[in-house]
């Protein structure tokens, strides 16, 4: 599962960051934000760079886009770590990762996981 929501990019880079996301983060509509990364995560916090827009949409710059490899109409995965939001791609359900995902009925796992679950069965 999802550790968070499941939103699209739009095809002018934006993102719409949940109303409760943004209500336990104190974040406000046209309020800035600073952006930076750990990893493959895009971490928003208070400060002084793009703002909010008024339906709570938030741009991602094209460089960071590109950076990433996001594209238009691209499911990412938005979540909060104490008082930042954080954007990723949908990953792995149990290590996170991005590379190499299947779906499994409702389940999102990269092949590695999938391998040590058939590994697992075929032990048994």
């Amino acid at each position: 599962m999802a550790k968070g929501i499941i939103r699209k990019i739009d095809e002018l880079g934006r993102i719409t960051i949940p109303i409760e996301y943004r209500r336990s983060t104190g974040i406000e509509v046209l309020e800035p934000l600073d952006l930076y990364f750990e990893g493959n995560v895009i971490h928003l916090k208070k400060g002084k760079g793009r703002k909010l827009d008024e339906l709570g949409r938030y741009t991602i710059p094209s460089e960071i886009r590109e950076k990433f490899g996001y594209q238009e109409r691209q499911p990412l995965e938005i979540y909060c770590e104490g008082d930042e939001i954080c954007i990723r791609k949908e990953g792995c359900e149990w290590c996170s990762s991005t590379d190499d995902l299947i779906k499994i009925g409702e389940h999102l796992l990269c092949k590695k996981c999938a391998y040590a679950v058939v590994d697992a069965v075929m032990e048994e």
